[in-house]
């Protein structure tokens, strides 16, 4: 399980919250579930989409959400 995690870090950039904090009002105001609030916010901090299969999370328009067929149809 190590192994697995160190792997992780080596690909995965984490981000403590108070990175990105600021844009949580702003989060607050496009998310429709309040347990997304911390992914759109990170996602207005790095001005990207977001992989989801959750249909809610589309309900806003000022973040892209991909759901996986859509995000393997790019790559």
């Amino acid at each position: 399980m190590l192994t697995f995690f160190l792997l992780l870090g080596q690909r995965v950039r984490f981000y403590k919250i108070e990175e990105f904090k600021e844009f949580f009002n702003e989060a607050k105001e496009i998310s429709v579930d309040v347990d997304d609030i911390e992914y759109f916010a990170l996602a207005l901090m790095l001005n990207c989409p977001i992989w989801s299969q959750d249909g809610d999370m589309k309900k806003q328009n000022k973040i892209e959400i991909l759901t996986t067929i859509e995000l393997m149809k790019i790559i």
